[in-house]
C-alpha cells in the first residue's frame, strides 16, 4: 500500500516500498508464534526488505546500508527460554544447494525428484542450466541425482544440526537472568538500533501515532529474563501503557517518565548495568532532567496554539512539548526552536534525522546551527522517525 500510494518517480515508489516492506517484516514475529519464540523475522521477507534497499541504492547511486532486521525486543534478548528447550532435540539435516547444466534438462521431472528426496525444495531454470537448493538429512542422493541428470556445479552443504547447536549455545549463555535490564520505546530503524547499541535489552516499536499496547510493553519486559527491568516509555502518551504493564509484570519494573525520544536517549546514556535497579533509576532521571527537547514538524490542519498561528503544511517547532513557532521553511523553524532552547557554549545540540529527509538536508542543517552557535558542538543522528522531520536536544 505504501508504494501505491507513492507519488513521482521511481526513487519515490521504491523509498515508499522499501519503507512499507520494512514495517511489515517487522510485525512477521506477531504473525508466526515460532519466529516471535525464536526472536527473529522471517527470512523471505528479509530478503525482500534486502532486495528493494538494494534497487533504492541503485537508482539512488550510493552504497546500499543493509540491515539485517531484528525481531521487536532487539535478536537476541528476546529468545524465550521455553523455545530453547523444545527445540535443543531438533534436526534439520544439511542445507544442499547446486547447479546442473546440460542439454534438454526436464526441470518439471528434476522437481518431483527432489521433492521426494528432501524438504525445502525450490528447483527453479530451463532446459540448460537448473538451480537446486533442497533441506536433507543425507545430501548423497540428491547429489547422485544430479550427477545422473547432467553436469554438477558450484555446490554447497551448510550443516544446519551444527548451526542449530551453535544458535542454543549461544543463547542459553543470554538466557541467564541478569539484575537489572531497559526496555525502550522507540520508532525508526534508526533510533531502534540506537537504543539497542545503548544497552537496551529490549526495544518496542512505538511511538507518536502508533502506541504500543500494555501487554506489548508487559511481553517485552518478561522476554528480557532480567530480575529487574526499567522500562522508559519516551512519549507521554505511551505513559499509561506503561504504568500499566509495569503493575501486571511478574518482574519488579520501574518507569522512567520520558516523554519524548530525547529525554529517553538522555536516561539511557546513564544506564549502568553494573549498578542496581534503584541507582539507575535515579541517575537516569537526574540525566533527563538536564535535557530540552525539540521536535520540528509540518502542520496537518491550520490552528492557533497558544497564540501562534499555524496554517496546514507550515513547518513548526515544539520544544519540551509546547509550540514555539511556525516557520517558512524547516531550517527556519528549527533554527527559532533551537534558538528557544538556548544552547550556551560548550553545549551540545544533537540533531536525529527523520524519515523524508535526505542525510544532505540534515548536514546543511546542522551547518546552520554551527555558523549561529559557534560555540556549540553539532551532532546528526540518522535516526528514521516517522512524522517529525527533525528530533533535537539541547545539553
Amino acid at each position: 500500500n505504501g508504494a501505491g500510494q507513492a507519488a513521482g518517480g521511481v526513487p519515490e515508489v521504491l523509498r515508499a516500498a522499501t519503507h512499507a516492506a520494512t514495517e511489515a517484516l517487522a510485525r512477521t514475529p506477531e504473525q508466526l508464534p515460532r519466529l516471535r519464540e525464536a526472536g527473529v523475522v522471517d527470512a523471505g521477507g528479509q530478503g525482500v526488505v534486502a532486495f528493494l534497499e538494494g534497487a533504492l541504492a541503485f537508482v539512488e547511486d550510493h552504497e546500499p546500508a543493509l540491515q539485517v532486521q531484528a525481531a521487536p525486543g532487539g535478536l537476541g534478548s528476546v529468545v524465550r527460554q521455553e523455545f530453547l528447550e523444545h527445540t535443543a532435540d531438533d534436526e534439520y539435516g544439511f542445507c544442499t544447494q547446486f547447479i546442473i547444466s546440460g542439454e534438454r534438462l526436464d526441470v518439471a521431472a528434476l522437481r518431483e525428484q527432489v521433492s521426494a528426496l528432501a524438504v525445502s525444495t525450490a528447483v527453479v531454470g530451463d532446459e540448460r542450466l537448473v538451480r537446486v537448493h533442497a533441506h536433507a538429512t543425507d545430501p548423497g542422493p540428491l547429489l547422485s541425482l544430479a550427477v545422473r541428470a547432467g553436469e554438477l556445479n558450484q555446490v554447497k552443504i551448510e550443516n544446519m544440526d551444527a548451526m542449530h547447536r551453535d544458535f542454543i549455545a549461544k543463547h542459553g549463555r543470554r538466557a541467564e537472568a541478569a539484575d537489572v535490564a531497559v526496555v525502550a520505546v522507540a520508532s525508526g530503524a534508526g533510533l531502534e538500533r540506537l537504543f539497542r547499541d545503548m544497552g537496551a535489552a529490549a526495544v518496542v516499536r512505538g511511538g507518536q501515532t502508533m502506541n504500543p499496547s500494555a501487554k506489548d510493553l508487559l511481553d517485552a519486559a518478561e522476554r528480557t529474563n532480567a530480575r529487574r527491568v526499567i522500562v522508559l516509555p519516551n512519549n507521554a502518551n505511551v505513559a499509561l501503557a506503561a504504568d500499566q504493564a509495569a503493575r501486571m509484570a511478574k518482574v519488579p519494573c520501574t518507569v522512567i517518565p520520558s516523554r519524548n525520544i530525547p529525554q529517553g536517549i538522555a536516561a539511557m546514556l546513564a544506564f549502568n548495568p553494573d549498578l542496581d535497579a534503584d541507582a539507575n533509576a535515579g541517575a537516569m532521571r537526574s540525566a533527563m532532567r538536564g535535557v530540552r527537547s525539540g521536535e520540528v514538524t509540518v502542520a496537518v490542519r491550520d490552528t492557533t496554539v497558544g497564540g501562534v498561528r499555524v496554517a496546514s503544511g507550515q513547518p513548526i517547532g515544539l520544544l519540551d512539548d509546547e509550540l514555539v513557532c511556525a516557520g517558512a521553511s524547516l531550517l527556519e523553524a528549527l533554527e527559532r526552536t533551537v534558538a528557544a532552547a538556548e544552547p550556551t557554549d560548550g553545549g551540545i545540540v544533537t540533531l536525529y534525522r527523520g524519515e523524508g529527509l535526505t542525510e544532505a538536508e540534515a548536514l546543511a542543517a546542522a551547518a546552520a546551527l554551527r555558523r549561529r552557535w559557534p560555540g556549540a558542538q553539532v551532532d546528526v543522528v540518522e535516526a528514521g522517525q516517522p512524522h517529525y522531520r527533525y528530533l533535537f536536544s539541547v545539553e
